[in-house]
Order: C-alpha cells, then structure tokens, then sequence
C-alpha cells in the first residue's frame, strides 16, 4: 500500500500525488465521489439530529478561531453590533432537516455533512501542525478539502435566501398580468427549505474545479485573520458578465416583443440572473478559506507552481491579513466572528449591506424591489416562518 495514498485514491483514480495523468477527469472524479457517497449513505440513520441544533459553519472550524473556553467575538453584519458568545451557540434548530418522500422528517443531510466535516477536522490538525513537512497535500487531502469548501460554499444562510427571492421571483414573474397573478399581488412565494438541500447536488462542479488548483498554507506571525458565515472566499472580479438584452429598458423589451409577436418571430426574452457574491470557481484568481487567526488555505490558478507552504511575518503579514479580513466582511450574510481578543473586529467599517441577487430584466417592480438588502434577513426553516 502507498503511505502517501492509503485509501486507495490514486490507483484507483489514476490520479498521482501532483496532479492527473491524462484522461477524463470528471470520471475519475465521480468515481472518488460515488465512493465517499455510498460510505456516508450506509451510514445514516435519518431520525438522528431531527430537532437538534445545526452549524451552518461547522463548529469544529469555528473553535479554531475561539478563545481556550470556546468563545468568539461576533459582530452583526448587518446592523454592526457585537457579542461575546460560544461556537456552540452559532446553530440553527433544523435548519437540514428536511421532508422525505415518506413524508418524514429526515436530518440525514446534517448527519453526512457531520461525517464531511469530522474528516476535515482530521485533516486541518494535520494542516496546522508545526510539525508537518512543507509537501504538497495528497490526492485524498485535497479531495476531503475541495469537498468541504464545496458543501460550505452552499450551505449557509445566503443561499437559501437567494433560493427564495429567486423562487419568488420566478412564480410572479410568470403570472404578471394573468388572473392569477392579481391574487398572488402582495403575497410572497416561499419555497420549502428542502429546494436548498436539492442545491448542495451542484457541490459537485465546485469541487472539481478546486481539484484542479495547487494548494498553499500560508502561515502569519500574528494572530490577524478573521471569519464569517460565509468563509469560502472566491476571488473574481470579473463574476458578472452582461447580455446585450441587460442594457435594454422595460419600454425596449415591450416594443420588440410586439414587433416579433406582429412577425411571427420567437417573443421569448432573456433575462438575467446573478448573486452579487463573487462566484466562477473555474475562472476566479483564487479561492480562499482562513484556518485560524494565524493560518489561511490558498487555491491558486490552474496550472501555476506554487508553494506547498508560505510564511509570512512583518507588514507582509498585516497587508494579507487586512486583503483577507475585507473579503471576510464583503462577502459575509449575516455575521462575522474572530477570537476575543481581536478587538479590531469591534470597530472595523462594514460596508452597507446590499441586495444578494440582482436581475437585468429591463427594470421591472420585481426586480427593483431586488436592488435592496433582503428583508427579512433570515430564511425560512422548516416548521417556522
């Protein structure tokens, strides 16, 4: 048995320790996932954690950042103010539970995310020892790794909350103007929490692509780095690409499509849909997650060569840390946190909290009523509006 491959991976995969030999990478892919997947199924028990409390943030990455009694400072992203509390209060009750097809209530997703999460933690103490060697990480590490960031990168507040605006959206959207859509005027369309759960399937592409990005730990000499409920941080300035329709007005879109409809010609409209949160995986400049106060994780382009290890002390530590903390706010829903003793986190400027989704459709009153933070923040969870 290869030390450096104990499971198997690479023969079974045709992967080797530093890449792909040639061939279909999404086959050999799918064949690590099916694997991992078959081993979390058969080791579910569907009632367990029905009605417990949920991480959306793992508590296990949240310790990394708290103080030796499992305390952080939390600050609202939303109206700024701060507390000192547990990690372990940083959970939502059901907030995975879903429906079944039997019509039970099923927690079965919390328990595989736990089992994700548990082999995470392995690897991050292996991650964060002094002791580790400066070596590129195996082909399973960085599997557990991309397959951890991928389920983080949907499974939080925010995504659900686009599910519904979007859901919303789309069932008014469809109906303007019908009779139906008078009836439906001033209601909200809420899907049920399980069309999130359905989301965490495109995991899938997002883990592909960070297998196929070179990994550095980057280690500071100061505790400087902080976290939020939405730690995976992709770099791309360039996520939003517009469509000639975008720049289009609502009077443009009416008078094409009566001039399509007057010459028999296809009267379908493009419309535009995209989160403000930067996304493209496969095309960002890099993707991030910070490990601790002292430590960050670094997924640089395809096909660079980089550092398996970088340390950085002085300024140079300051400057990634406060590029690093930035992303953190931006990109964070509804709140961010570092160890207590972080005081910074107190009174560092929060950037207006603005819309999550945002919709070209020639400026319709749904699309308007986007351009604004949400309201209410929280989504819906099952049993409760």
């Amino acid at each position: 048995m290869n030390p450096d491959d104990p499971s198997g991976v690479a023969r079974l995969t045709g992967w080797t320790q530093d890449g792909l030999r040639p061939g279909s990478y999404l086959e050999r892919l799918s064949v690590l996932a099916d694997a991992r997947a078959r081993q979390w199924s058969d080791n579910v028990d569907i009632s367990q954690g029905v009605g417990a409390r949920h991480h959306v943030v793992p508590a296990f990455y949240l310790r990394l950042f708290a103080s030796p009694s499992g305390h952080l400072l939390v600050r609202d992203r939303d109206n700024g103010t701060f507390r000192v509390q547990s990690f372990k209060d940083l959970a939502i009750r059901d907030f995975y539970t879903v429906i079944n097809n039997d019509g039970e209530k099923d927690a079965s997703m919390e328990q595989v995310l736990c089992m994700i999460e548990n082999q995470t933690a392995e690897l991050f103490q292996r991650l964060l020892s002094p002791f580790r060697a400066a070596v590129p990480l195996t082909v399973d590490e960085r599997m557990t790794l991309a397959t951890f960031m991928a389920m983080q990168n949907v499974r939080g507040l925010r995504t659900r909350r686009e599910v519904e605006l979007l859901a919303n959206y789309h069932v008014h959207l469809m109906h303007g103007g019908t009779k139906l859509g008078k009836k439906l005027a001033g209601l909200t369309a809420v899907p049920h929490p399980n069309e999130h759960i359905r989301l965490f399937t495109a995991s899938e592409a997002f883990a592909g692509a960070l297998m196929r990005r070179p990994v550095t730990r980057v280690t500071l000499d100061a505790p400087l780095l902080i976290t939020g409920d939405e730690p995976v941080l992709v770099v791309n300035d360039d996520h939003v690409h517009h469509l000639p329709e975008c720049f289009r007005s609502a009077k443009g879109r009416r008078i094409r499509l009566r001039k399509n409809r007057q010459a028999k010609r296809e009267t379908r409209e493009l419309v535009h849909i995209y989160p403000t949160k930067p996304s493209g995986v496969a095309v960002a400049e890099m993707i991030m997650l910070p490990v601790g106060p002292r430590s960050l994780l670094v997924f640089g382009p395809e096909g660079s060569d980089t550092d398996p290890h970088i340390d950085l002390a002085g300024q140079d530590a300051v400057d990634a840390a406060e590029e690093v903390n930035r992303l953190v706010i931006d990109q964070a829903y509804s709140w961010i946190a570092a160890h207590v003793d972080h005081d910074s986190v107190r009174t560092c400027p929060l950037p207006p909290v603005g819309p999550i989704v945002n919709i070209c459709d020639g400026g319709t009153r749904l699309s308007r009523e986007l351009q604004a933070a949400p309201s209410p923040r929280m989504p819906r969870i099952l049993g409760r509006s």
